[in-house]
């Protein structure tokens, strides 16, 4: 066959999905399965597979283009590979101006939490000491923003004040502060979780770059506006 033709084979090569099943006879007689073609799979963001998932949502995310990754910027900060050497609990310097806090990955309560962790402003530092303390997205750093859990089932947004520094979990930041909340409200409700656990990533962790993969999509400016102030 040609090129062409072995691609044509491929992309109708039909897969059948069969949903969790509550023990070994029954995946020989599932009562939940899908016969989809393997072009299906080639239009989601990275080949993702969408076990389970309505056909309907993933038709939508399919032909939907904006993502959080177009409204919102950021992303992972500092990876400190030492945190005994870097960072130090918030009753020891909370009052000392010269450290910040930190939000590095983990759980944390929606909308929003202190955070224990504080790391010194002079960050440049730190880095000429260690090789393992690693530093993305500057631009960002001590800015307002979004901070998000990366570790544990439940996925939570939680703002972030001005004035501090964050890990390498996935943090955004938005133009105005109208998007900003509007944007906390919506990573924190249901569909942002459907969309985020069931669709595009279904492991423990999720990372900056599956976060901003979520489907975005811009409401009309009253209930953008009434949502963004119950948020804040």
């Amino acid at each position: 066959c040609s090129g062409i033709e072995n691609i044509t084979n491929r992309n109708n090569n039909e897969m059948i999905l069969i949903d969790r099943v509550a023990n070994e006879d029954e995946y020989e007689e599932p009562t939940k399965k899908a016969n989809i073609r393997q072009i299906e799979f080639c239009k989601m963001p990275d080949n993702i597979f969408f076990v389970g998932t309505l056909p309907k949502i993933v038709d939508l995310v399919k032909k939907h283009k904006t993502t959080i990754g177009h409204i919102a910027g950021g992303g992972t900060g500092i990876s400190t590979g030492k945190a005994d050497q870097f960072l130090k609990h918030k009753s020891e310097v909370q009052s000392n101006p010269n450290w910040v806090g930190f939000f590095k990955s983990g759980k944390r309560n929606p909308y929003y939490y202190e955070t224990e962790d504080y790391i010194g402003r002079d960050w440049e530092k730190n880095a000429k000491l260690s090789k393992t303390f690693m530093i993305r997205n500057k631009d960002f750093f001590f800015r307002e923003g979004i901070t998000c859990s990366s570790v544990g089932l439940k996925f939570n947004a939680s703002y972030m004040p001005a004035d501090n520094l964050f890990g390498v979990n996935t943090n955004l930041f938005c133009k105005t502060r109208k998007d900003l909340f509007y944007l906390l409200g919506f990573l924190n409700s249901k569909v942002a979780y459907y969309i985020s656990r069931q669709l595009i990533n279904r492991t423990n962790n999720i990372s900056a770059r599956y976060v901003k993969m979520i489907p975005y999509l811009e409401p009309d400016k009253e209930t953008k506006i009434k949502i963004s102030q119950i948020v804040e």
